[in-house]
């Protein structure tokens, strides 16, 4: 496939590091950050002091729901002017006010006839004792996934969903041990040391998300920045049945690469509704709170759009974008990322 790069160990070791100390810059012995989530390597996990046996039960606990750790979804707009690493090197090449933070102006040039490509690389944040080093087969399944939901596949789980005219090329997997980027501590540390160019490539790094299943920045604010790209909750990552449950079903990546297309959550700002209010789709129905689980409710008098993949629902009970959102999707895309795709 073109730019095909699969490379499996390039940077294996590229930071290995010990489970508990390692030097400074100034040669001294420093403690690690242990970050917001701790994994044994019996498989049991502490978030906020609060331990369960294994990610699964963590995934399915009033804790993980409680404290909003489905997505962390980020703007980085308040920092372009202050801070060097998140300043915007793309330059815009559309009209950003057809998908800006703050409304959608659906256009026919989005309706594209012909599939956009975008290539994707994977960096498996791991730590020194193996824990999160999850295997190729995984992110190539991972890979399928995207492809099937993005594009509406006929005969997979997604094929009743709309056709976003977005897909994936695989062009790379690195590895790194590194226990305190395992733990997502130093984002742009590890961002500026693995990611390739992020003006050309989709940046997607797996390690423990501190305690969600993934986060990403919206492409008016970081698209081509070092911190531009997914990070991803290694055991929300892979093919059907991958994983720890309920979300084991691939879809947490395609949720987060909503918001990396500049696709806000379906319960944006409540019931607010529209292209200049709530998730700034029309053809979504307006949500006052996130869903989580399976099934239908009401909270803003028409029901819910519980089956988005912008929501927060288990991952076998969400199948679908909105034509809407593909557009918005592919205005963000066209915009803020040209080099990125063909």
């Amino acid at each position: 496939m073109k730019r095909f790069l699969l490379v499996l160990a390039v940077v294996a070791g590229l930071t290995l590091v010990l489970s508990f100390s390692s030097y400074s810059e100034n040669g001294r012995l420093e403690k690690l950050d242990i970050g917001a989530m701790q994994v044994s390597k019996d498989g049991s996990v502490t978030v906020d002091k609060v331990k369960f046996k294994n990610m699964s039960e963590y995934f399915k606990s009033d804790h993980f729901r409680g404290t909003n750790k489905r997505c962390k979804d980020l703007s980085m707009k308040s920092e372009l002017t202050t801070d060097p690493d998140i300043t915007q090197k793309g330059k815009p090449g559309g009209t950003t006010s057809d998908c800006s933070s703050s409304c959608t102006v659906i256009k026919s040039q989005y309706w594209p006839s012909n599939a956009y490509t975008i290539p994707i690389v994977f960096h498996i944040i791991h730590k020194v004792d193996g824990t999160g080093d999850i295997p190729d087969s995984r992110i190539i399944n991972q890979v399928t996934i995207m492809n099937e939901d993005y594009r509406a596949m006929n005969g997979t789980m997604g094929s009743d969903g709309y056709d976003v005219k977005i897909q994936f090329e695989l062009a790379g997997i690195t590895r790194t041990a590194n226990d305190s980027w395992f733990n997502d501590s130093g984002e742009r540390k590890y961002k500026r040391a693995l990611g390739w160019d992020q003006n050309t490539y989709l940046n997607v790094y797996t390690n423990t998300a501190s305690g969600y299943l993934g986060y990403a920045y919206f492409p008016d604010g970081s698209a081509g920045s070092v911190v531009d790209g997914v990070v991803l909750n290694y055991e929300a990552c892979g093919g059907r049945n991958e994983g720890s449950a309920p979300y084991n079903q691939g879809r947490t990546l395609v949720h987060e690469v909503g918001h990396y297309l500049g696709l806000y959550h379906t319960f944006q700002s409540g019931c607010g509704d529209g292209y200049c209010a709530g998730d700034r789709i029309a053809d979504t129905a307006p949500e006052s709170s996130s869903f989580f689980g399976c099934g239908n409710r009401v909270t803003c008098s028409t029901p819910d759009p519980t089956t988005n993949y912008m929501d927060y629902s288990d991952d076998l009970c969400m199948w679908e974008f909105t034509a809407e959102q593909a557009n918005r999707a592919v205005c963000s895309l066209v915009t803020y990322r040209q080099q990125l795709y063909y």
